[in-house]
């Protein structure tokens, strides 16, 4: 089975915890005062300890505000890059905060998660346009203007850089100059789109992508040109439903099905060369899907109900599930637990041989961007609204 790099997390035995902020101010000595959060939480057993550095007073009293919009955070060649504020990305040591490597201007805000690919970093922008950035200098190689933002994540497919807009408008652009190599509209969204959409997939020549109608749609990479569209499942439930976008994870699995999951609740496969589907759940049973993840041949989706849903692969039967009692609006799975992050600012994790859970970790605060998994840390990261990065190490 094909895994996707953000559900590589490595097995963990217990939690340490770190935490850094994205700005900081002179410091004597090295000491540093607590945050009023970690005092709370520093009882807490998965705490074995912590790095601290200080908030920049201002964006910490603008927390019910900052950084809930952004498309997130990467880390790559031992450098924190992203967000600063809605005027400026910057570029940090894996150190700390305390001086930027490089700026450049943030145009309105990230609306997807900065993608690296070699040397170079990628980013989509409120205003439209998507930009390659050398990860090392901040040297920006190009920026191409499209009909209006990136709402899904950015994918390479061979040659060409492949993004979606939140009109419909799939993109294949030249990865060396940005030029546009053509454009096509895989089907016009709602007046509202969701976030955590799911990225295309590229299998040899042939993309697929998810569209606001429901449809598994299929394109060729060269050229654009339109192979066919798949409607999964579409019952009098179905329409009375306003989205029915594929969410989280999308993975091409063996024997060519397509695995995916459905806001409405559609679980289940399609093959790519049949178009024959194979429903897992029933939308019937009212499950209103956020978001979903593989690995080690089972599917974990999360739901409007507040539950996480674990299938094994081979079955398509449903394994446990576990309610949470909040919104699941993202999900990260090692070896032995799997993070789920929750739009009201908790995170949770869950054992993965029955779902229990582990331990409840509550942020306080919105939390709109993804986890970012560091391998070479053995950890995970999330980005909060009063400029923190929590950072939880597994041992």
């Amino acid at each position: 089975m094909l895994f996707s790099p953000r559900s590589r997390l490595a097995g963990s035995l217990g939690l340490s915890f770190l935490l850094f902020g994205f700005a900081s101010y002179p410091v004597e000595r090295g000491i540093f005062s607590a945050p009023a959060f970690y005092q709370k939480q520093a009882e807490r057993p998965f705490h074995t300890h912590s790095f601290r550095l200080p908030v920049e007073p201002t964006l910490d009293r603008q927390k019910p505000l900052a950084l809930t919009e952004y498309g997130g955070w990467i880390f790559t060649h031992d450098t924190w890059i992203g967000a600063i504020n809605d005027q400026w990305i910057g570029a940090f040591s894996e150190r700390g905060f305390d001086k930027a490597l490089w700026m450049i201007p943030n145009a309105g805000g990230l609306t997807t998660e900065p993608v690296g690919v070699e040397k170079w970093v990628f980013f989509s922008f409120r205003n439209g346009s998507v930009a390659k950035v050398n990860a090392e200098s901040g040297t920006i190689a190009w920026t191409t203007t499209l009909d209006t933002y990136v709402n899904r994540p950015m994918i390479q497919a061979q040659n060409k850089w492949i993004v979606s807009t939140a009109t419909g408008n799939l993109y294949a652009l030249d990865i060396q100059s940005g030029k546009v190599e053509w454009l096509l509209n895989v089907g016009s969204p709602h007046d509202i789109t969701l976030r955590g959409l799911a990225a295309p997939i590229c299998f040899e020549d042939h993309l697929y992508i998810g569209s606001a109608e429901g449809e598994i749609v299929a394109i060729r990479a060269e050229t654009g040109s339109l192979l066919w569209k798949k409607n999964p499942f579409v019952t009098p439930q179905t329409g009375q439903r306003q989205f029915v976008d594929i969410l989280g994870e999308m993975l091409l699995l063996k024997g060519k099905e397509l695995l995916f999951t459905r806001n409405d609740g559609f679980v289940g496969t399609l093959h790519v060369d049949t178009q024959t589907v194979h429903p897992w759940i029933s939308i019937e049973k009212g499950v209103h899907a956020t978001t979903s993840q593989f690995r080690d041949n089972r599917y974990y989706v999360g739901s409007l109900e507040g539950k996480i849903s674990a299938f094994d692969v081979d079955t398509q039967k449903l394994v446990w599930e576990t309610e949470l009692g909040y919104v699941p609006a993202s999900l990260t799975v090692g070896e032995q637990y799997a993070y789920v992050i929750g739009t009201d600012g908790k995170v949770t994790s869950l054992h993965l041989q029955g779902g229990a859970i582990h331990w409840v970790e509550n942020l306080e605060g919105s939390l709109a961007a993804s986890p970012i998994y560091v391998p070479t840390h053995h950890s995970f990261y999330v980005a909060s609204p009063a400029g923190y990065l929590y950072g939880y190490l597994i041992q």
